[in-house]
């Protein structure tokens, strides 16, 4: 019996899909969600997904586990702890087991600049 699943994960920043070849920044991690398209072949219906990030291609530190078998996004600040360049995957599972991963997807997460410290503004005239 042949199985079929296909799992792609997809960035979307701030509403727009990314698909740069080099690790595209979301602008407002608070309006960026990680989604993914899933089709159940003729092997069982998934139970549930796993997110998992990480700050090195193919190693993926943090998990998230989204109980609900019609999730198909999730909200990046809830699967990443932080700025800079992560990776990350998505996998279906049920009671028999954990498919292999989504394709690795690459984002720089960035960071706003630090509050000034010891700074002052004046006005001055020319």
């Amino acid at each position: 019996m042949k199985t079929t699943l296909a799992l792609t994960a997809l960035l979307f920043l701030s509403g727009a899909l990314a698909t740069a070849a080099e690790p595209p920044a979301p602008t407002d991690l608070n309006k960026t969600a990680l989604a993914w398209h899933w089709t159940q072949g003729s092997a069982g219906a998934a139970e549930y997904f796993r997110v998992k990030c990480g700050k090195a291609a193919g190693a993926h530190t943090l998990v998230t586990t989204l109980s609900s078998p019609d999730a198909r996004s999730v909200p990046l600040v809830t699967v990443i702890t932080g700025s800079g360049l992560w990776y990350c995957v998505v996998t279906a599972v049920n009671t028999y087991g954990e498919r292999p991963p989504s394709n690795e997807i690459f984002f720089d997460a960035g960071a706003a600049p630090s509050a000034p410290t010891d700074t002052h503004l004046e006005a001055t005239t020319p």
